[in-house]
């Protein structure tokens, strides 16, 4: 998989789609950072179906990373803003959760305007989880989100 990264910042379609969504994911596949914006079928209706559309965006993501971005103001985003993933392993592990075998991972998002000269930054999502499969960073995840 090739990696894309747009840098003329989110397009008309990107904001809509962020949104419009009803769940919003970030995800690394195989090295590149998407913003997965998911709308769900209408319930009782046999005919529709679940949409989902990758936004990629630049950022420090491995293979496998993956969390909910449920929490994140998606409506404030405007089109040309540039966005980028910081993914940090541990983040907010402590003493406790060492001695417990728990990892608090974190993932923050940078924002930055057409015309600001630094980017704005937001906590995204904070995960607290054992070594295992549903970790947000975890290393070497096997297989691939597709």
């Amino acid at each position: 998989m090739s990696t894309i990264v747009s840098t003329e910042g989110l397009t008309k379609e990107d904001v809509s789609y962020l949104r419009r969504a009803d769940d919003v994911y970030a995800i690394n596949i195989e090295g590149q950072n998407f913003l997965r914006a998911v709308k769900r079928g209408t319930f009782g209706d046999a005919f529709s179906e679940d949409k989902r559309v990758d936004i990629p965006v630049p950022g420090n993501g491995e293979h496998g990373y993956f969390t909910n971005a449920w929490g994140f103001p998606w409506r404030t985003l405007r089109v040309g803003e540039r966005l980028y993933l910081r993914w940090y392993p541990d983040a907010h592990t402590n003493e406790l959760l060492r001695q417990v075998n728990l990892h608090a991972d974190a993932l923050f998002m940078d924002v930055q305007g057409a015309r600001e000269k630094r980017p704005r930054s937001y906590l995204v999502e904070v995960q607290v989880c054992a070594e295992n499969s549903a970790r947000m960073c975890r290393p070497d995840a096997p297989g691939h989100f597709g």
